[in-house]
């Protein structure tokens, strides 16, 4: 795990419970998240993997604060996220992006893509008209798309160039954590390597930080330097990628890596 001093994002005991059906005294929770905790360092690709329903996206969605956490904290630089109100949280979103599962649901249908690209960096402050413009044209050149691309709507894109436009905008306003929530499972798989590649050298060239979150073990070995297996909710195993994949320590673990095609 990173030293405290070097933790870009800490979470520690984080909790996150769903009402169930049911009432008064007889009323259920479902626990989504249960206890919760890890880091990432600047810079790193930490991959948290584990089945449908182990609370890896509620997990990124509370990080983004798309969700409020029940308990425990979200320290990022230094800052508790989790305790924060929508107004003191407002000045960190820039620095904090997610990369949505499903592209074709990501974005208003009636928004061309430069307007897409454009409205992160209006939410930011970004005031200047010609700024905006050329930094939503250099974002599409670091995903390989096209300055033509720029006047066209998302579904004139394909699967694998909607993804691509998912990371121009979460990049644009050069954030220090990009969250991953399954950002390659609706795609065909030729089209899953290309994408994994592209973000892969994104995050090399930019520097920035990644959650990768995904179900699939051969994935996260490709993708992350360190491993964090969720089952249930909550952290069963974590280590460097290598060492989790060849030397796994929980049966679970193993259970996913027996799933590696």
């Amino acid at each position: 795990m990173a030293a405290d001093s070097e933790a870009l994002l800490k979470v520690s005991h984080l909790t996150k419970t769903y009402p169930m059906s049911g009432s008064g005294f007889k009323r259920q929770v479902f626990t989504a998240v249960d206890d919760l905790s890890f880091e990432i360092a600047p810079g790193e690709v930490y991959g948290l993997v584990g089945e449908s329903g182990s609370g890896k996206s509620t997990t990124g969605r509370l990080i983004c604060g798309l969700e409020h956490a029940d308990s425990g904290s979200i320290i990022y630089r230094g800052h508790d996220l989790a305790a924060m109100s929508e107004r003191e949280r407002k000045p960190y979103r820039r620095e904090i992006q997610l990369v949505f599962q499903d592209s074709s649901t990501a974005f208003d249908p009636r928004n061309r893509v430069g307007r897409i690209l454009e409205e992160p960096l209006i939410i930011a402050g970004v005031r200047d008209v010609d700024e905006r413009h050329e930094r939503a044209l250099s974002a599409l050149a670091s995903v390989g798309l096209l300055p033509e691309h720029y006047d066209r709507y998302p579904h004139d894109l394909s699967g694998g160039q909607c993804q691509r436009l998912n990371l121009a905008r979460a990049l644009v306003c050069e954030p220090c954590l990009v969250v991953c929530d399954e950002p390659v499972s609706a795609l065909d798989v030729s089209v899953q390597a290309q994408v994994l590649n592209l973000l892969r050298e994104l995050q090399r060239t930019t520097g920035v930080a990644l959650l990768f979150i995904t179900h699939d073990m051969r994935v996260v070995r490709h993708m992350s330097d360190r491993i964090g297996v969720l089952y249930h909710g909550r952290l069963v195993e974590e280590g460097a990628a290598e060492d989790v994949i060849a030397h796994p320590s929980d049966p679970y673990t193993q259970t996913l890596i027996d799933a590696i095609p």
